[in-house]
C-alpha cells in the first residue's frame, strides 16, 4: 500500500479527520503518509506489549504503549490515544492486572489499522 493508492474520505472510523488534517497543515497527502507509516511501524505493537509483559520486561512494554499513544495523538485517533495512555500509565504505575487495559489497547489498535487499510483504492 502506498499513499498514491489511498484517498482520504470525509469520515474514518476511529479518527477525527478534521483535527488530524489541522495537525498535518491541511494536507491530506501528509496525513495519509503518516497514517501509512503508523500501520507499517505499529500494527503489531499489541502483540509486542503482551510478549514483553509475559517476559517481565515492563519497560519495553510501557515504551511501546507510550509510543502508540504519541503517534495516535498526532493522528487524532482519540480512542486509541485514550487506550494507549491508560495502558502506558498502568504499566508505569506497576499495576499487575492489565487485562482490561491491554484488551482495550489491542481492540483500538486493530480498529485504527483496519480503518487505514480501508483507505486503499486498489
Amino acid at each position: 500500500m502506498s499513499v498514491e493508492d489511498m484517498s482520504l474520505p470525509e469520515a474514518l472510523d476511529g479518527f477525527d479527520l478534521t483535527d488530524g488534517l489541522e495537525r498535518m497543515l491541511g494536507s491530506p497527502e501528509i496525513y495519509l503518509k503518516f497514517m501509512l507509516k503508523f500501520v507499517q511501524d505499529h500494527a503489531d505493537d499489541a502483540r509486542g506489549v503482551r510478549e514483553n509483559l509475559q517476559k517481565g520486561d515492563r519497560d519495553t512494554a510501557q515504551r511501546l504503549a507510550h509510543t502508540v499513544k504519541g503517534v495516535s495523538g498526532n493522528l487524532s485517533a482519540h480512542d486509541l490515544y485514550a487506550a494507549a495512555s491508560r495502558l502506558s500509565d498502568q504499566i508505569k504505575q506497576g499495576v499487575e492486572d492489565l487485562d482490561g487495559a491491554l484488551d482495550a489497547f489491542e481492540s483500538e489498535l486493530k480498529r485504527a489499522v483496519a480503518a487505514v487499510h480501508s483507505l486503499n483504492k486498489v
